[in-house]
């Protein structure tokens, strides 16, 4: 697995110069218990090899790159609004990238899926999301 990730990243190193360099300054380890594919924080860009068996390159690519914008927009884990939990930090986090990348067939959540308006930043998000997994009693 750790060959198919290298050689995507090599790909960058001339198309992609900016998320090849950020992946560069992590470390990418293999982590059989996650419940997705890839995710990034602390420095470490973790893939579940079991997903990433049924995933083809380009996809694998697609989820690399999400990980990578992630990484330079610093959330969902430098950047956490106040009062939201792990949960509403990444919702929110994929809507904003749902919202503003394109990463061809990639199926990550979007605004429209939680009925919220487009063009928001990420707190933004973050913070309705929150909202809808604990409304308050003050409407």
């Amino acid at each position: 697995m750790k060959d198919r990730i290298t050689r995507i990243l090599e790909r960058w190193f001339i198309s992609e110069p900016a998320l090849f360099q950020v992946l560069c300054t992590h470390s990418i380890e293999e982590n059989g218990s996650m419940a997705c594919p890839v995710r990034s924080g602390r420095r470490k860009v973790e893939y579940n090899p079991e997903w990433l068996r049924e995933m083809g390159d380009e996809a694998l690519d697609q989820a690399l790159r999400t990980e990578a914008v992630r990484i330079l927009l610093g959330h969902p884990y430098q950047r956490k609004p106040d009062a939201c939990s792990q949960q509403a930090v990444a919702v929110g986090s994929d809507l904003t990238v749902g919202d503003n990348y394109k990463f061809g067939n990639l199926n990550i959540d979007r605004p429209k899926d939680y009925e919220l308006q487009e063009g928001q930043p990420y707190e933004w998000y973050a913070r309705r999301i929150q909202e809808m997994l604990h409304p308050s009693s003050g409407g």
